[in-house]
Order: structure tokens, then C-alpha cells, then sequence
């Protein structure tokens, strides 16, 4: 019975990676890293400034980089919206980008990480084409933390601007930029050559991760974020290793894959219900990024054409919110900012969206 068991387990498990590798092969063949150039919306890439890749993500080093480190992780698919993502590439855009991060982080002798995504035109966005900021961060790298927000929407625009003036992007030599990615490249040398070996491992590990996580801390009066309790009323989509909450939480493979497919669903429903046209994603990842609660939660936030004078300026109101979030916080254990109506109220709308 045991030895039928078995066999009947090895067989569903072979044809889940069997199914999943055709889904990413079938995926990966469409306008992707064809010849020796990766597409960047209409622009081509030159493989040699990519460090890292997988079957359906790709990192490479920036043109204009405004600290060292600062790269792109972006779907080798040609797509504008990250809310558009399919969840294996959500999945492993980000499980890239948190491996990424963690490296270069290392390698740059960093304390602390910034990732953002400007997710449409009215967020910042200039070159079609969805793709995640990474920039290892240091202490007094910036006089003021959200000067880099500044710095970044600059950084965005010039890059529209160099890659539409010349399209081979000489705007730093291919040779300089070849030796960066090459350094790069090497962090990745080992864990990249033992995927192909971890597909049982992970899946057993997952079933046994998920149910441990999932029979404590969850579904109860309360959530945990950081030292701090969050009424259950105020969280309006929960899944079994995430949940969102009226003013946002949660990196096991499994957490980072589960926080960003929510973080995308989450983010469709809030820009449709606002009557936004396009998403701010935004992650703090350390005190040096700017973060004040120690325990990482991404902001969201719903664009509209004009919400802003200039793009960089939400940056700056992000900075400001997180300082006065943990500032409340400190002051007053039960959030009583804004009444607790007020919040129940709020989720309520928001958790409609999700039934």
C-alpha cells in the first residue's frame, strides 16, 4: 500500500514539473532573449549586460546606475503591466529579484535595499516594459532617504531618453558595462547550476511549509505587524502566508512568491475601484531604505494622471507616511489615529472586491 503510495506520489510530481517546464518553455520561446539580445519593450539588450537569467526573468546592469548595484530584474516576456504578469511570472520575478537584492546587497558591503516598481505611465513609467529597481543602499548614501526616489524618476526618464537616441545604449561603453554584469554574474555561478536538481525538494518542502505556517498565527483577532496587533477587521484579502490591510504586510521561496501575487491582485482590484490608470509598488527593505517598522510590507498606491506636480514627489510623501506610520505606532499600540470604524469601513469596501 505504502510502496503504491509512493509511486502514485513520484508520478504526480514528475508530471507537475513535466507540465510546469513545457508552461515555462512555451512562455520563454515568445520575443524572448532571441540571438544574443534581450527585448527591453522595443529596445534590444545586449546578453552580455545580463548577469543573471531564469526560463522567464532577467536581470541586467543599468545604463545610468545613480548608486552602485542599482539594477533591472524584468519578464523576459515583452509586458507593460505588472498586474498583467501571469503567477509563474510574477513568481519568478521576484523570487529573481529577492536573490538578486540579497547578492549585490553582499557584494556591495550594503546594510539595506530599495525595490520599486513604477507600474504605468501616470507612476513614472517610461520604457513599456515591466521591470523591478534594485539598489543596495548604505547609510548616508542619500542626505535625505527620499532623495533617491528623485534620483530614481531622473534616472528613469534619462534612460527613455538615451535608449531612444541611440538604440545599442553607448551611453556607458558595452565593454564597462560587459565587466560589471560579468562580476555579477559570478554570485549566481553556483546556485544557478543546482536548479535543475531542486524541483522534488521544493515541492515536498512547500506541503510541509504551508501546512506549519498555516496552523499558527493565522485566521485569529489579530494579525502581527512587527511588535504591533492589527485587528483582523481591518484586513479586508488574506491568503494562507499573506494579507493586506487598509493602511499594507508580510522570504521562504514560497512567502516572497505568495506576498507578490497578492500584492498584484490586490493592486488590480484598488487601481479598478479608485478609477486609477496605474500602480506604485514600493518596498523599504531595511532601515537605510527608508524602512521604520521592521517587518516588510510593500505600499500600493492607485495613480491618476496629475495626483502629482512632478512624478518623484510621492516618493517623498512615501518617506513622510512611513515616518509618521511607526510614529503612531509608538504612541499608540491600538492605532487609534483613525477610529476603528473608520477602518472596519474601509476594509469592508475593499474586501467586497476579493468575494
Amino acid at each position: 500500500m505504502v510502496k503504491q503510495l509512493v509511486q502514485s506520489l513520484s508520478l504526480t510530481t514528475q508530471r507537475l514539473i513535466s507540465s510546469t517546464s513545457r508552461r515555462f518553455r512555451s512562455i520563454s520561446t515568445a520575443r524572448m532573449s532571441l540571438n544574443n539580445h534581450y527585448m527591453f519593450g522595443p529596445y534590444k539588450i545586449d546578453s552580455k549586460e545580463v548577469f543573471y537569467s531564469t526560463p522567464l526573468s532577467y536581470a541586467m546592469v543599468n545604463l545610468r546606475p545613480l548608486l552602485p548595484g542599482n539594477v533591472l530584474v524584468c519578464p523576459r516576456r515583452e509586458v507593460k503591466r505588472f498586474v498583467d504578469l501571469t503567477a509563474d511570472e510574477t513568481s519568478d520575478l521576484w523570487l529573481s529579484a529577492q536573490k538578486v537584492g540579497k547578492q549585490l546587497e553582499c557584494y556591495h558591503k550594503a546594510s539595506s535595499l530599495t525595490f520599486s516598481i513604477q507600474d504605468g505611465p501616470q507612476a513614472g513609467q517610461t520604457v513599456p516594459h515591466v521591470h523591478i529597481h534594485i539598489v543596495p543602499r548604505k547609510g548616508g548614501d542619500f542626505e535625505n532617504n527620499d532623495e533617491i526616489y528623485e534620483a530614481m524618476d531622473v534616472k528613469e526618464k534619462e534612460l527613455k531618453q538615451k535608449l531612444d537616441l541611440d538604440k545599442e545604449r553607448t551611453d556607458r561603453s558595452l565593454e564597462e558595462m560587459t565587466q560589471e554584469a560579468d562580476a555579477y554574474r559570478q554570485l549566481f555561478f553556483c546556485t544557478q547550476s543546482h536548479q535543475p536538481n531542486s524541483s522534488w525538494w521544493f515541492i515536498s518542502f512547500t506541503s510541509k511549509r504551508l501546512q506549519s505556517i498555516s496552523a499558527t498565527r493565522m485566521s485569529m483577532e489579530y494579525y502581527t505587524f512587527g511588535p504591533y496587533k492589527i485587528d483582523a477587521k481591518e484586513v479586508f484579502y488574506s491568503t494562507p502566508l499573506c494579507y493586506a490591510m487598509v493602511n499594507l504586510r508580510p522570504a521562504h521561496p514560497e512567502e516572497a512568491t505568495d506576498l507578490w501575487l497578492t500584492a498584484q491582485k490586490v493592486g488590480r482590484q484598488l487601481e479598478y475601484y479608485h478609477k486609477a490608470s496605474s500602480l506604485t509598488f514600493n518596498i523599504q527593505d531595511g532601515p537605510e531604505a527608508g524602512q521604520t517598522v521592521p517587518h516588510v510590507h510593500i505600499h500600493i498606491i492607485p495613480r491618476k494622471a496629475g495626483d502629482f506636480d512632478n512624478n518623484d514627489e510621492i516618493y517623498d510623501a512615501i518617506h513622510v507616511k512611513e515616518k509618521e506610520l511607526k510614529h503612531k505606532f509608538d504612541l499608540d499600540k491600538e492605532r487609534k489615529d483613525r477610529s476603528v470604524e473608520e477602518r472596519i469601513q474601509e476594509a469592508d469596501a475593499y474586501r467586497s472586491l476579493f468575494v
